[in-house]
């Protein structure tokens, strides 16, 4: 699994390689929602008329998919993957990309503007403050390739 989210009373679960989104039951289960063309879903989110928006691999689209399972593809990048996602309060999708790392903000049409076009490989986390304030975690490689370092007593 590599993301849930919560939509009204039902929780939603994304996966890899297999591309899915689940909804989860009480009790336990968990039933197929969505099942889209794409390798990966990365991140969800959910909008406040209970839709939910999955970021896709490998192929960069977002899709909204409606209370009721059906989904379209509402965003297509020119990135590889969509990592994260969020919703604005006035309904904007928040969307942040790997190779390259930007940040989208994507109206209810589907019309997309770049509001960060960062030095950095991968956007990989995003929040979107109650003032509407973004923040973006972005990473660059994978890591570190220097040796651990052993803890010193003194």
């Amino acid at each position: 699994m590599f993301a849930l989210v919560v939509s009204g009373s039902r929780v939603f679960a994304a996966t890899g390689p297999d591309g899915r989104v689940y909804v989860l039951e009480p009790g336990g289960t968990a039933r197929p929602f969505f099942d889209p063309e794409e390798k990966y879903i990365w991140a969800l989110a959910s909008d406040s008329a209970g839709n939910v928006y999955a970021a896709t691999g490998d192929k960069g689209v977002i899709y909204k998919i409606t209370p009721d399972g059906k989904g379209t593809r509402f965003y297509k990048t020119t990135a590889t993957n969509v990592v994260a996602i969020a919703v604005a309060r006035n309904g904007d999708v928040i969307a942040g990309t790997e190779s390259p790392g930007r940040v989208f903000r994507i109206d209810s049409a589907g019309k997309a503007f770049v509001l960060l076009d960062s030095p950095y490989r991968e956007i990989h986390a995003l929040r979107v403050a109650e003032d509407g304030t973004i923040f973006a975690a972005a990473v660059n490689g994978a890591g570190g390739t220097a040796a651990p370092r052993r803890a010193t007593r003194r």
